[in-house]
């Protein structure tokens, strides 16, 4: 892997050079991680290639890109084999920044690794009798290795070999970086698109440690209005005490939604009262996780809290929350007035009917709509498309993805 083309059988080999390009052209569009892998495949006389994401403790792969792994073989590993490989152990103990020979840098003789069950199961049925790997960057939530096989008649890596390989480190670093910022300023701009379309309401975005990463202008001016809101260091609290916990709680778990886990369950309504206070309804919802492409660094996971006003003009389209539900007409005007934060008796007492007749509705309402709390019966209106502003501006349909 020189900086000078080298002919193979008629065929120039990249050069370190052409191979730093690659790597860079990669990180910063997302694309090529394949080609850039095949490529040190060539360069280094190599059989296969895999980098991969995991976790900080390196035992389980969130995501990955391969070069001559069988897709089969390759789930396999991720789903087991990882942890069965006998440099996988001692590799977690190596310092980061550099690639190791499994032939000259790890305690396992190559005797002792033909007898493992990693050989016989996994490696050995690819031909794969050697290898280089290493990690080459980590943070406090995710460990990046490239990893690098060899066939028997290939040979293992060697000092030189490994001189070469290690060439490309640094500036796996960089990228590994670099591509941090660009998918982290681009994931906040998708969610934010997101959170715009998902309903008509001001809202706010918070990240996974629930900071505040996005202020929307008129949650902004809500928050400095009402006195039951307090924004600090990209911190919200509370001024009712004992709904704090709740709203960090449901913040936390719409953020673990959004990476793709328990979405049904995510979310959520807190109704904030006062006296001399106008109610104000906050609606945590998780943000559909992006579509998973290879990045050295994920979307970052966003939840939105949706600010919800009861006395804005805004208003229930009756005809089409029916429609939409399968409710009936008198279903439809109790889930109306739940909206604006009403409970079930004075419902009641507004529609002229007794608190039997409203719960058994209710009842129906839940069945009908699919939730079993009136926090998310709240959710799914104002989030809704028959949530409109008296302008008729429609709402948006909030669901997870498909």
């Amino acid at each position: 892997m020189s900086s000078q083309p080298v002919k193979v059988k008629g065929r120039c080999l990249p050069t370190l050079d052409d191979l730093v390009e690659m790597l860079y052209t990669a990180a910063t569009s997302s694309l090529g991680w394949d080609e850039f892998l095949q490529a040190v495949v060539e360069a280094s006389d190599s059989r296969s290639a895999r980098m991969l994401v995991l976790n900080a403790d390196a035992d389980q792969v969130t995501s990955s890109v391969q070069w001559q792994i069988d897709p089969g073989y390759h789930q396999r590993y991720v789903d087991y084999y990882v942890n069965t490989c006998p440099w996988r152990p001692e590799l977690r103990q190596k310092p980061p920044g550099r690639l190791y020979s499994t032939y000259t840098d790890f305690s396992c003789p190559q005797p002792d690794y033909y007898r493992t069950e990693f050989f016989h199961d996994w490696a050995g049925p690819q031909d794969i009798h050697h290898g280089a790997c290493g990690t080459f960057y980590r943070d406090g939530d995710q460990t990046l290795q490239l990893l690098v096989q060899r066939t028997r008649r290939q040979g293992p890596y060697l000092a030189q070999d490994m001189r070469l390989l290690n060439g490309l480190i640094p500036h796996l670093q960089r990228a590994a970086m670099i591509q941090r910022q660009i998918v982290a300023c681009e994931g906040l701009n998708r969610s934010v698109s997101v959170a715009a379309r998902l309903a008509p309401l001001p809202f706010l975005l918070f990240d996974e440690q629930a900071r505040v990463v996005h202020l929307e202008p008129a949650a902004e001016a809500l928050i400095h209005q009402d006195s039951r809101l307090h924004l600090n260091h990209d911190r919200l609290t509370l001024g009712v005490p004992h709904q704090g916990p709740r709203l960090n709680h449901l913040i936390r778990q719409a953020v673990r939604a959004a990476q793709g886990h328990a979405w049904a369950t995510a979310g959520g309504l807190i109704h904030l009262e006062a006296r001399g206070v106008r109610p104000l309804n906050l609606l945590v919802a998780p943000l559909p996780p992006e579509a998973k492409a290879f990045h050295l660094c994920p979307y970052p996971a966003h939840a939105a809290l949706f600010l919800h006003d009861p006395a804005q003009t805004r208003q229930v389209d009756q005809g089409l929350l029916a429609e939409l539900h399968g409710l009936t007409e008198a279903e439809a005007r109790v889930a109306a007035e739940l909206v604006t934060g009403a409970s079930p008796g004075q419902v009641a007492e507004l529609l002229g009917v007794t608190d039997h007749t409203v719960r058994t509705q209710l009842k129906a309402v839940f069945r009908k709509m699919r939730v079993s709390r009136q926090a998310d019966l709240v959710r799914v209106v104002v989030t809704g498309p028959a949530y409109r502003r008296s302008v008729g501006l429609p709402g948006f349909s909030l669901s997870p993805p498909d």
